[in-house]
């Protein structure tokens, strides 16, 4: 399998100009509610979750699948941004710290495939999305078990893409070590010809 890597030149040269900072807000727990649900039968369930600068995270569970999707205050929302088996219980937000608060321009939020119908395995992916001012979308994807260092290359990836990243017209692609599952996260397919799939990075 070959391995895909950042360049550093591109590290350096797409950095945003302030440090990054990070903060992380949960997709679980007190600060979420529930705003509908299926009751007793267990099939649908919607959750709203606080993010920073009065961002709102909406989780859509039903059997085998969670999705999230990003809501500002009078602004359209974000469907369906990302979704996978289930999600993992926090996301992490890249962004600057200025006199108006923190701003984010990136999230790091573990994504769950699951290999079926043949075997019921579930492998971890790490996936950065871009956040715009009034939209989100998917930058990137980074297999877990597939990388030394995940959440590491998660954040440089971040940094160094997302500020300059435009959804809707900018490709999402997969950063290290090219996987099935992180193929599935950024939406090229599990049969796509690993060559093919676009990455962060030259083939090494």
């Amino acid at each position: 399998m070959r391995v895909f890597l950042l360049l550093a030149a591109l590290l350096l040269a797409a950095a945003p100009a302030a440090a990054a900072d990070s903060m992380i807000s949960p997709l679980v727990g007190a600060r979420c509610r529930f705003t509908d649900s299926d009751g007793a039968v267990g099939d649908f369930a919607v959750k709203r979750c606080p993010g920073p600068g009065g961002l709102q995270l909406i989780t859509r569970a039903t059997p085998g699948n969670v999705d999230l999707s990003f809501h500002r205050p009078n602004a359209r929302k974000a469907e369906y941004v990302i979704g996978g088996r289930t999600l993992g219980e926090r996301i992490e937000w890249r962004g600057t710290k200025g006199t108006a608060g923190f701003a984010p321009y990136a999230a790091i939020l573990r994504v769950v495939v699951a290999d079926t119908p043949r075997t019921e395995n579930w492998f971890n992916v790490l996936a950065v999305i871009r956040v715009e001012a009034r939209t989100a979308c998917r930058l990137a994807a980074i297999d877990e078990a597939a990388n030394p260092d995940p959440m590491a290359l998660a954040r440089a990836t971040a940094d160094a893409v997302a500020p300059a990243f435009r959804c809707g017209k900018d490709e999402p692609r997969v950063a290290g070590v090219v996987t099935q599952w992180s193929r599935e996260v950024i939406g090229t397919g599990p049969d796509a010809p690993t060559e093919r799939t676009p990455t962060w990075g030259p083939v090494r």
